[in-house]
């Protein structure tokens, strides 16, 4: 029967889907396998064994996820957050000063790290906002450690003495570097543990569709040293490292010092400009009365010819006002401020003099002869202004007034020029930055258009409406007439129901759930809020006001003003902490609860909180708009984006301040001279803060962003991508461009980018599509790369991605089955191979993943739970080094899981040397030793340079009498007298294995492999005493399928037999394949070689019969079955066929 060879030179293809194995005659069914399991195609064409994961530490909690932190060169770290509802609080006395200073023990002290929350556990008389946690971001924290018995926290107490507090140690925060858990750097060793309040989960007793989890949903993006956290449900926070070697409290061993901060946000983002008339916000009274009054004189030149007023760096504000005078009238000239009327005898022009001066038409610049109008106060308003000059109005809104002059006598004609000397007394009546003032929400109310109220008395009103069971009911008709605040009564609506909010005009929400779904009539009566209706949700907000706004033609000028919401009085008013000054008079229809005030407002875009009180009824306890779910840093812009309220909202900062996102400016006129209209206009510069929605035929939730020279927003309608413009990409308010480039819908799984590819997962999570600018097509191309690892991808869906550069480019993805994938990827030489992998252990689950460069490869960090002596732990492991990645000897070579390299070196810190030569006796001189050897550690002694001595002993230390680090006491008298400055090698017996105890683990030694052990009490004692190196761990599988080989004529049949199986394998050991339940090991041992030598290396052909595979089984599986290495560089097949 014929026979022939199928070659495969390299497995470049990786695991390809069933669906693929019929397609034999393409070239890349050569280069794939039918399955691979820890196993990685490299892109030179072998498939290896993948190493193994070190254990690195316990995971503090269930509910912690890894996020990476690289600052550059050698400044990586991963840090695990989380939440541990497991953790007992903190609970000890404190002394209040009657100030934000407080002290307690050194030793209760030492327990509490900035950024920690803090409440009475006795009373509120100290700290009247603090509530046990969880906590509202309003309560108080630890702001920073003094000294050992003293710290600050964030509100200032209102008494003093002393009283139990409480400080929670659920959220948390760990930093991993340099392969272990940070430590304190001061006196303190303990781990580096930063403890504060800004996230929570929550189980429910009885309803886990009602639990919590803000773990789960934080996103983060860096900038240097800083982290910028969001959560749907949290205001964004801050990591922020430093680096203070003085900071002995609060460092960490590596002099980092890390701060959990809140992100405060300025002047922005917002919610729209308030478009209704009839709402407005009046500024009141500061609630501090720190209004201040700064009369000011300055000197000025009045232009008769160009009406301006010149005043270099006058720095006045357009809207502020002014009182005017003529500092040098005479008796025959005086200035006159016209009102541009056609009759100056109207009484409406003013004249800056001291008497009533007659217009004569021969010696004036106004007109007509007649009599002004003087007043003993010139006030006016400043409505044009550049940083030399400005022009008036006689209100904030109005049209510039004109400049001239008179002379008194008619017979005299004065020859004054262009300009006058005058005066200018400015009244800056001004609430100050940080000033706390009241603001009212009024409404329009009424047949006169000037009647403003705060609450409104209506009613009765009736309305058809379609309860539904739930608070909110549909509104058949309209909303019109309703008002929030309102008593709803009606059949099957409890008894005091109000109007909680009017969500549009055919729907609003009741206090109250109704008590049956049906269509009624019900009755609204009594007092109701027209305006804004401020909720507790409204706490914390941002808030932007223009106080010059006229509310009746809404042309007044722009004096934006904002600051944050302290507190709600009522539904109408809150009290505001301003962060920039505000401009207010008493006759503007301001600082007075009659005033109409302005209806140029908008409310911060984000606010919400958690009604903790609630919390049995799940996911309802949080009201409000929300806080963005995501963020990026483009263009040097802090970008967050979609909320619950607005998911297909991006919000911009200015360019180069990630905290300010101020959408305008206050406008500067170049040349008033030109202008005709009394109306500032708004400006909007180049670097403003901007925002904008997704506006198509669907609700796109925005689910990602990537900075990738354009900024990509994954939706759950496809990928769009904001840009400035095809010729400009740089984005600013008035030039950006938002394109739907694929319309395959993404997942809330963070993308990778490789080498300006988009990778990400497509809704379902079972699907990984590949996005690529064309430039020679001038268009996105989108390609479905998992296609042919179907069978791999379709177990389950992606929960997460990692990109691997280094060593190898490999794509890690984690699935909710518990299974990593990876994707080797390069797409410049077409390199697309799948392989999946299962973390050694009983019920094993890998969790996480975050990835960190190091100086010459990558670390992959993964969150592994598993099943251990019965119950279940959670464990933070990296994987370890390939055996390319400069590894000199292969008793580094880590093969086993959540494994522990143990050194005979760690028994005695330093290198100890026999000091001094013809020893004898029980007692050993030794130099180079830092620390005392414990009983029992055994060693042996070697010759000088470090090769074996004739004294093979195997000498252990005495339990009497006690060695030193220079004087060892051994267990038997030195057999021979060493040789001076010999090398004295440590053994290996007992291994320390905590984190396994009670399982059955694999184990190897000098690079060999060992008998498995089980832990018992911590401890793995080994069979032998010859150890100076072993590594311990969970072991796991790792083997590879071949194909079907295609027949004779490239076509996939059947009726053939596999003959023999040739490998090219390279630097492998304790390989077996397995075959129609047929085994067979593959031996590697000479007959040169004793049996306690380890056994080399392999590399080189090996050929295998497959004897009795039968002409029905056409795949070998080649099976890793020791804690060794595999590597399969090519395979060749033969077979015949025409068989039965």
């Amino acid at each position: 029967m014929p026979t022939f060879e199928f070659q495969q030179s390299r497995f470049t293809e990786g695991v390809l889907a069933k669906s693929l194995h019929g397609r034999s005659p393409e070239e890349f069914y050569s280069y794939g396998v039918d399955s691979a399991e820890n196993m990685i195609p490299l892109i030179e064409g072998p498939m290896v064994k993948r190493p193994g994961t070190l254990y690195v530490a316990d995971a503090k909690s269930t509910r912690s996820k890894l996020i990476p932190f690289y600052k550059g060169g050698t400044e990586a770290y991963v840090i695990e957050i989380g939440y541990d509802e497991d953790a007992t609080d903190d609970t000890f006395d404190c002394t209040f000063n009657g100030t934000n200073t407080v002290t307690a023990s050194a030793i209760n002290v030492a327990k509490i790290s900035i950024g920690q929350h803090l409440w009475q556990s006795e009373d509120a008389d100290m700290m009247t906002t603090s509530t046990a946690y969880p906590s509202s971001d309003t309560s108080a924290t630890v702001v920073s450690i003094d000294s050992t018995t003293e710290f600050t926290i964030s509100e200032t107490a209102i008494g003093t003495g002393t009283k139990e507090c409480t400080f929670s140690n659920k959220p948390y925060i760990r930093i991993f570097s340099q392969d272990k858990l940070l430590e304190f750097g001061g006196a303190s060793t303990d781990p580096y543990i930063i403890k504060s309040h800004r996230w929570f989960t929550y189980t429910h007793p009885s309803d886990s569709t009602k639990n919590i989890d803000e773990i789960a949903s934080l996103s983060w993006t860096q900038s240097g040293d800083v982290l910028f956290f969001t959560c749907p449900t949290r205001k964004p926070f801050l990591l922020v490292r430093t680096i203070d070697s003085t900071a002995s409290l609060v460092r960490a061993e590596d002099n980092s010092v890390w701060t959990v901060a809140d992100y405060v946000q300025e002047d922005g983002p917002y919610e729209n400009v308030n478009a209704d008339p009839d709402k407005s916000f009046v500024a009141l009274n500061s609630v501090n009365t720190s209004l201040e009054v700064d009369d000011e004189i300055a000197f000025c030149q009045f232009d008769v010819v160009n009406n301006v007023i010149i005043l270099a760096n006058h720095g006045m504000q357009v809207g502020q006002k002014i009182n005017l005078h003529c500092a040098t009238a005479t008796s025959n000239t005086q200035i006159i401020i016209k009102d541009g009327t056609v009759d100056p005898a109207d009484g409406g022009d003013v004249c800056l003099g001291g008497y009533y001066p007659a217009y004569h038409t021969s010696n004036s610049n106004i007109g007509t002869s007649a009599t002004g109008t003087h007043v003993a106060n010139n006030y006016f308003y400043v409505v044009y202004a550049t940083s030399v000059s400005f022009q008036v109005s006689d209100k904030p809104n109005g049209a510039a007034f004109d400049i001239g002059y008179i002379n008194k006598d008619a017979a005299s004609t004065p020859t004054p020029g262009n300009q006058f000397t005058g005066e200018i007394m400015v009244n800056r009546r001004i609430y100050e930055r940080e000033s706390v003032i009241s603001v009212d929400s009024k409404y329009r109310y009424g047949t006169n258009p000037d009647t403003w109220a705060t609450t409104i008395s209506a009613g009765p009103l009736s309305i058809s409406c379609t309860t539904q069971s739930t608070t909110t009911v549909l509104v058949p008709g309209s909303t019109t007439g309703m008002l929030v605040g309102q008593v709803v009564s009606g059949v099957g609506i409890p008894t005091g129901a109000t109007v909680e909010s009017i969500v549009t005009n055919t729907s609003f929400v009741l206090s109250s759930a109704a008590t049956a779904s049906a269509t009624v009539t019900l009755s609204f009566v009594g007092n109701g809020y027209g305006g804004h209706y401020f909720t507790s949700d409204d706490i914390g907000r941002l808030i932007r006001l223009n106080p010059i706004a006229d509310t009746t033609t809404r042309r007044g000028g722009i004096r934006w003003a904002w600051g944050n919401i302290k507190s709600l009085t009522s539904e109408s008013r809150v009290t505001v902490t301003l962060s920039t000054d505000l401009s207010v008079y008493a006759d503007d229809g301001y600082n007075s609860t009659t005033g109409a005030g302005s209806s140029e407002w908008r409310l911060g875009a984000f606010n919400g909180f958690w009604d903790y009180t609630s919390l049995t009824s799940g996911m309802d306890a949080f009201t409000g708009n929300g806080y963005p779910r995501q963020s990026q840093i483009y263009q040097q812009r802090l970008v967050f984006a979609a909320t619950s309220f607005e998911p297909s909202t991006v919000w911009l900062s200015r360019s180069g301040n990630f905290y300010n996102f101020a959408p305008t400016e206050l406008g500067v006129q170049d040349s008033p001279l030109v202008l005709t209209s009394g109306v500032t206009t708004e400006v909007i510069s180049a670097t403003n803060g901007l925002y904008f929605t997704i506006d198509s035929d669907t609700l796109d939730e925005i689910l990602w962003l990537l900075d990738s020279k354009r900024l990509a927003l994954g939706t759950s309608a496809g990928v769009y991508f904001l840009y400035g413009s095809e010729t400009n990409l740089t984005v600013t308010p008035t030039r950006f461009t938002i394109n739907r480039e694929t319309s395959y819908s993404a997942t809330d799984v963070e993308p990778v980018i490789v080498s300006n590819v988009i990778i990400y997962p497509q809704r379902g999570g079972r699907e990984i599509q590949e996005l690529e600018f064309s430039g020679s097509e001038d268009q996105w191309l989108q390609t479905r790369i998992s296609m042919k690892a179907y069978d791999l991808i379709s177990e389950s869906n992606i929960t997460k991605l990692a990109w691997q550069e280094r060593p190898n480019p490999i794509i890690w993805m984690i699935m909710d089955n518990g299974k990593v994938l990876s994707l080797s990827y390069d797409r410049a030489v077409k390199f697309k191979a799948w392989a999946v992998h299962t973390i050694g252990g009983t019920d094993t689950v890998v969790n996480d993943i975050a990835i960190i460069p190091k100086s010459d490869f990558d670390q992959v960090w993964f969150q592994v739970s598993r099943t251990i002596n019965g119950s279940t732990k959670r464990y933070i492991e990296r994987l370890s080094r390939f055996p390319s990645e400069n590894v000199t000897t292969r008793n580094e070579l880590v093969f086993l899981d959540s494994a522990k390299i143990h050194t005979s070196s760690d028994q005695v810190t330093g290198t100890p040397l026999v000091n001094g030569a013809s020893q004898t006796g029980t007692a050993l001189t030794v130099d180079g030793a830092t620390s005392v050897p414990a009983v029992g550690t055994r060693f042996v002694i070697m010759k000088a340079d470090g090769t074996a001595s004739t004294d093979t002993t195997i000498y252990e230390i005495a339990a009497s009498p006690s060695s030193t680090t220079t004087s060892w006491k051994l267990n038997q008298a030195l057999v021979s007298a060493p040789a001076d400055n010999a090398v004295i090698e440590l053994r290996l017996e007992d291994l320390t294995v905590a984190h396994l105890e009670g399982e059955s683990v694999g184990l190897c030694t000098n690079g060999m492999e060992h008998a498995n052990k089980t832990v018992a009490s911590n401890i793995l004692s080994l069979d032998h005493q010859l150890a100076t190196t072993a590594v311990s761990g969970m072991f796991y599988d790792a083997s590879m399928t071949t194909l079907n080989p295609p027949a004779l004529d490239n076509q996939y049949n059947w009726n053939k037999r596999l003959l023999t199986l040739t490998a090219l394998i390279q630097d492998s050991l304790g390989i077996r394949l397995e075959y129609n339940e047929l085994t067979e090991e593959l031996l590697f041992r000479s007959t040169q070689q004793n049996t306690g030598e380890p056994i080399p290396l392999f590399s080189g052909f090996r050929k295998q019969s497959l004897s009795g595979i039968g002409w029905t089984v056409h795949n070998v599986k080649i099976n890793s079955i020791s804690p060794l290495p595999m590597q399969i560089n090519g395979l060749s097949i033969e077979l015949e066929t025409g068989g039965p």
